[in-house]
C-alpha cells in the first residue's frame, strides 16, 4: 500500500435537486492497485462522526464494497443491477437499509485516479435519498 491523498465529494438529495446537500473530505490514506482491482483506505476523523474508524473501499470489476471497521454486516455493496441491504448503525441501534446502485465509473491506475458512484437508499422499501460520491486518489 502506498501513501496517498484522498478527496471525497459526496452529494445527497431527498426531494428535488434544490434540496441537494454536499460535503467534501480531504484526508491521508493508503492505496493499492492490483490488476483489475484496487483498495483504498483512510481513518475517519471527528468531522465525520466516526473518529478512529478505518474505512476501506474494495474496487472490483462491476462492484465496489465500502467497509467500515472489522465487521461485515455494515458493508455497503455497490453492484449494478443488484439491490443490497446493510445494517446502518445509529446511536440507538441498527436499522436495515436498502441500496440500489445506478452507476459506477472509475479510472483507477497504479498511480491513482477517480471513482464515482451514484445510488439510492431506502428504508423498508420506502425511498430515502439519491446519493453520489466522487473519490479522487493522488
Amino acid at each position: 500500500m502506498k501513501h496517498v491523498i484522498i478527496t471525497i465529494k459526496g452529494f445527497q438529495s431527498i426531494g428535488d435537486e434544490k434540496d441537494k446537500e454536499s460535503f467534501e473530505l480531504v484526508t491521508d490514506g493508503e492505496y493499492e492497485h492490483r490488476g483489475d482491482t484496487a483498495e483504498l483506505s483512510y481513518i475517519e476523523s471527528e468531522l465525520t462522526g466516526l473518529a478512529g474508524l478505518k474505512t476501506t473501499f474494495f474496487v472490483e470489476p462491476g462492484r465496489v464494497i465500502l467497509s467500515r471497521g472489522s465487521g461485515t454486516q455494515g458493508d455497503m455493496i455497490f453492484s449494478l443491477g443488484k439491490k443490497h441491504h446493510f445494517l446502518y448503525e445509529t446511536g440507538h441501534g441498527s436499522i436495515l437499509m436498502g441500496l440500489d446502485t445506478h452507476d459506477i465509473k472509475h479510472n483507477l491506475t497504479p498511480e491513482g485516479g477517480t471513482l464515482e458512484i451514484h445510488y439510492t437508499l431506502d428504508f423498508d422499501n420506502m425511498f430515502l435519498s439519491r446519493n453520489s460520491f466522487r473519490i479522487s486518489v493522488r
